[in-house]
């Protein structure tokens, strides 16, 4: 299978956890284990909504055995498509045993890359466009210093999109633009429908989550 392939089932598991985060869960230890046949099979049943496959297919994958999680692969942020792209997650720690996609995102034209767990997000009307400039303005102030970048970054994001990253800024740098998780800012970026809760997105966890927002630019090299 190529890495078009397998890139198409990862995205559909991350965008299956916001609908029915159970069954993503399932579905990724299916493909971790390395069992695509049946990871496509759970994905096929849920989209037609054939519960009879669905339970059968869950009665195999639970009869599956783990794989530590270092062994989950990471998935190019270029599959996503069209960037930017917009991710809802956590960053990596070894306390975040998520079976969430593990993201791959070059940064600094491709000299370094960065890993982010999450989901993606669809964006609202005209959103996209507006991180595509701010993106391509960023680009031209990439020989600033480090605080100069972060304080054009932030008085773009403030003006132009109308959110802030005054929690999160930490996290900046060119390629990955960092936005506080409210659910006001995540009201303004995306139309995706999200539960009261977030952590409703991973029931059962026994910590409290570290949510992160990320608008990822496309930043390797051509």
């Amino acid at each position: 299978m190529d890495i078009h392939h397998k890139n198409r089932i990862l995205t559909h598991i991350s965008k299956l956890t916001l609908k029915r985060p159970d069954m993503a869960a399932l579905a990724s230890r299916s493909y971790f284990n390395g069992h695509v046949d049946l990871t496509e099979q759970l994905l096929l049943a849920v989209h037609s909504r054939n519960e009879e496959q669905v339970l059968n297919t869950v009665r195999q994958i639970n009869a599956l055995p783990d794989v530590p999680m270092s062994l989950h692969p990471k998935v190019s942020t270029k599959a996503l498509g069209r960037m930017p792209a917009l991710l809802l997650g956590v960053a990596p720690d070894e306390t975040h045993n998520l079976d969430w996609t593990h993201f791959n995102h070059a940064t600094q034209r491709g000299f370094s890359s960065r890993e982010l767990i999450g989901v993606t997000l669809d964006f609202q009307w005209g959103i996209q466009r507006k991180f595509a400039d701010l993106h391509e303005t960023m680009r031209l102030v990439q020989q600033e210093t480090p605080l100069d970048q972060l304080l054009c970054y932030r008085e773009l994001l403030t003006t132009t999109v109308g959110v802030d990253c005054t929690e999160n800024y930490r996290a900046f740098e060119y390629g990955v633009y960092p936005v506080d998780v409210t659910r006001e800012h995540l009201d303004v970026l995306s139309d995706t429908e999200l539960p009261e809760k977030l952590e409703d997105l991973y029931p059962g966890t026994l910590i409290d989550l570290p949510w992160q927002l990320w608008i990822v630019g496309q930043a390797h090299a051509e």
